[in-house]
């Protein structure tokens, strides 16, 4: 039990924090974090992001604004239904918007979007 939980090379580590500060270096105020899973909003919300709207993923995706961005934060993709979720999200947002950037940290990936 100790191994699972002390061990730094455990599949189980999200590392959430690097995640949302990778995505606040990049963000301004007005810009959204959309995320996956739904029940992750008090992990997300946890971290600062001052100015930041966040979005659970769901059917209405937002819409950069000019000079906005989104970013896609996904973790449990090893569950088909968050892996689908997000791979629909960054395709709707790619038809109609650039990927400026797309990171991997330990259990989740992160996709910037602009206008």
């Amino acid at each position: 039990l100790a191994d699972q939980q002390l061990n730094g090379s455990n599949p189980r580590v999200y590392d959430f924090k690097t995640a949302v500060h990778d995505i606040e270096a990049r963000a301004q105020p007005g810009d959204v974090i959309v995320f996956t899973p739904s029940y992750l909003d008090h992990v997300v919300g946890y971290y600062e992001h001052e100015g930041l709207k966040l979005q659970a993923m769901g059917q209405d995706l937002p819409e950069p604004r000019r000079g906005h961005k989104v970013f896609v934060l996904a973790s449990f993709q090893d569950k088909p239904q968050f892996r689908a979720a997000a791979r629909d999200a960054v395709k709707r947002l790619s038809r109609r918007h650039h990927l400026v950037h797309r990171e991997s940290v330990p259990q989740i990936t992160t996709w910037e979007f602009s206008r």
